[in-house]
């Protein structure tokens, strides 16, 4: 973590641009979820992140009524390539039972 940075209270997931020093508004459902089911205040410090720019730390600035705007602070994650994940499943018979067991297996390819 980025020295300097409080603990980051909760992650929330932001499409579009990303920047230090960005101010971004978060819709409805976040919001609800950050005050009434977290029950964040504000100047608490949250994680918000996308695919593209990274995770980010970032601070509630005000909560309105159906929106939260942020500050978003520094950097606290780059993208990064994450690796493909492959379900295999395999189904063995046993020879001398009517049973049968399935096994399961994750295959990461880098």
């Amino acid at each position: 973590m980025v020295s300097g940075v409080r603990r980051v209270a909760a992650r929330v997931h932001r499409e579009g641009a990303l920047a230090s020093g960005d101010e971004v508004e978060l819709g409805e459902d976040q919001t609800h979820h950050l005050r009434h089911v977290l029950r964040l205040q504000p100047d608490e410090v949250v994680g918000v992140f996308n695919a593209g720019a990274g995770e980010f730390a970032a601070t509630i600035q005000a909560y309105g009524k159906r929106a939260a705007r942020l500050a978003v602070g520094p950097r606290l994650r780059a993208p990064g390539a994450e690796p493909d994940l492959w379900l295999c499943r395999e189904s063995v018979q046993r020879k001398m039972r009517f049973e049968s067991t399935i096994r399961t297996t994750f295959v990461t390819s880098t």
